[in-house]
């Protein structure tokens, strides 16, 4: 019975690894996408409006990529209540 009691502590330090990580992650693609909103497009759709219609509008794969660290860390977050 001990034994499950320390697999599970290092289970949960294991997920509060993971949790503080994909935190990080989050946190930096958050940062990446804002910076993206005053850019330029040069390619891709986005080419063909103008510069006003699109400033303050973040890049959609920057925002994907900050959405997808966004889920991960509320699972992780779930994971660990």
């Amino acid at each position: 019975m001990a034994d499950v009691f320390f697999l599970k502590k290092i289970l949960i330090r294991i997920l509060s690894c993971g949790y503080l990580f994909v935190q990080a992650a989050m946190s930096a693609a958050k940062e990446g996408m804002e910076l993206t909103k005053e850019m330029d497009s040069l390619a891709g759709r986005a080419n063909y409006v103008t510069r006003e219609q699109l400033r303050g509008t973040p890049d959609p794969g920057a925002y994907a990529v900050f959405v997808a660290f966004q889920a991960a860390a509320s699972h992780f977050s779930h994971m660990l209540a």
